[in-house]
């Protein structure tokens, strides 16, 4: 057996490819642990992907306990010169995140760099080839992305479209990532190698990674988003984002990352980053509250003002803390 079924060969793949296979145009970055019931829909939509140019995809297998990693040696067996995987005996994601990152970013040889996590999956064969395509021929692009599918697997909640439908928009930039948050599916990426494989010592303590890759990237250049869904994500107990984090630790460590980001950049964008920072104040302002502690309720709402201190947004501050804290008192 030389292929999986359903799939083309190795030899039939790279048969397209135009430039010699050891030098990829893109690297696919593949992270997973314990999908066993997924990788191989990650891998079959790799390996679907129909270019005229070299890929290949680092895995970064991290110790998993069931079969994720006998699954992915079978295809690596099959296509060598395009699943190119770690294979852990320890789990790094909980130990030491930095050799993750060493073990993937040290390997990345490609111009551009794209993501999808091993409990993920590709559905458009011309995915890369669209994407790259598009950027070879606009030099000013150093990111582009495509809308996706979330699919839930443990709630009763129907699939949705990411980003959401009301986003008519197909071009983006920086402002737009630091107003407007992420929403740039992480599975749906491709960047330009050289403005996010080198990033700065603080970078890996921070909570949300991608957010902070995708501004580092977009103070190069802009945002392209392709209207056609490409991909699935699934939401999952099993995922690295299945929860959402809120407590205090939490928001205090993403005002210590804003604030490395506002140096970063220079302060070019200190206004909108410190509105960010102020929503963070008033949200661990509220955990103090319901914990009963009025004090650091009020230490972090005078916070909040001082970082983000216009007179429209402080008067409506005030107001917000007034009527919170009586509505404390009264009940």
């Amino acid at each position: 057996m030389d292929k999986i079924d359903g799939l083309k060969s190795e030899a039939e793949i790279i048969k397209k490819w135009k430039n010699q296979y050891k030098i990829p145009l893109v690297n696919v970055m593949c992270l997973t642990y314990n999908h066993e019931k997924y990788i191989e829909d990650a891998l079959q939509g790799f390996l679907i992907q129909k270019t005229d140019f070299p890929f290949e995809v680092l895995i970064h297998e991290d110790a998993s306990t069931d079969k994720t990693a006998e699954i992915i040696r079978k295809y690596e067996k099959l296509y060598p010169n395009i699943i190119k995987p770690v294979y852990q005996t320890e789990n790094q994601w909980t130990k030491d995140k930095e050799v993750i990152r060493k073990a993937q970013y040290d390997r990345v040889k490609g111009k551009y760099l794209a993501y999808c996590e091993g409990d993920d999956y590709w559905t458009d064969p011309y995915k890369l080839q669209k994407q790259v395509d598009y950027m070879e021929a606009n030099p000013d692009y150093v990111i582009s992305f495509n809308r996706i599918i979330r699919h839930f697997e443990n709630d009763d909640i129907k699939d949705e479209n990411f980003p959401k439908d009301n986003i008519k928009q197909d071009i983006f930039d920086i402002k737009d990532l630091l107003t407007k948050r992420n929403f740039i599916p992480t599975l749906s990426v491709v960047f330009r190698a050289k403005h996010i494989v080198n990033t700065p010592e603080w970078f890996e303590s921070i909570q949300r990674v991608d957010w902070y890759k995708y501004i580092l990237c977009a103070q190069h250049g802009k945002i392209k988003m392709f209207n056609e869904v490409m991909g699935v994500q699934r939401i999952h107990t099993g995922g690295v984002w299945s929860g959402k984090e809120k407590g205090i630790g939490v928001a205090q460590a993403e005002i210590k990352s804003l604030f490395a980001l506002n140096k970063e950049l220079n302060f070019q964008y200190s206004k909108l980053i410190k509105v960010l920072i102020s929503k963070y104040y008033l949200r661990i302002g509220n955990l103090h509250l319901k914990n009963k502690d009025v004090l650091s309720f009020i230490k972090y709402n005078i916070q909040a003002f001082k970082i983000n201190s216009s007179k429209i947004k402080g008067f409506k501050n005030l107001l917000r803390c007034l009527k919170q804290l009586l509505i404390y008192f009264i009940v």
